[in-house]
C-alpha cells in the first residue's frame, strides 16, 4: 500500500500542474458528446467556448440550438398562445 499511496501523491501533484489545460479538456469533452447528440438528429447546431480565468476559476458559454421536434418539448409549442412574438 505504501507504494500505491507514494504513487497517489505523485499523480496528485502533477496532476495540479496541467491545470490550465483542464478548460480545453473539458471543451473537447463535450464537444464530442455534443457531436453524438448532433448525429442523432437530436441537436441543430452547438458551440462551446472555454476560458481560464484564472488559477481554477473557469469560464464556459454553451450555445445548443434543438430542433423544435426532437427536444423534448412540446412538438406545436409555436402553435400555443403566447409562445410567439407576432400571438396577441
Amino acid at each position: 500500500m505504501e507504494i500505491l499511496d507514494s504513487a497517489l501523491s505523485v499523480f496528485m501533484k502533477i496532476g495540479f500542474r496541467f491545470e490550465i489545460f483542464y478548460p480545453h479538456a473539458i471543451k473537447l469533452f463535450l464537444n464530442q458528446k455534443l457531436k453524438e447528440f448532433k448525429n442523432q438528429k437530436k441537436l441543430n447546431d452547438y458551440k462551446v467556448k472555454a476560458k481560464r480565468l484564472g488559477k481554477n476559476h473557469y469560464f464556459f458559454e454553451m450555445d445548443i440550438f434543438l430542433n423544435a421536434n426532437k427536444g423534448g418539448g412540446d412538438k406545436n409549442i409555436r402553435n400555443k398562445k403566447g409562445t410567439h412574438k407576432n400571438n396577441h
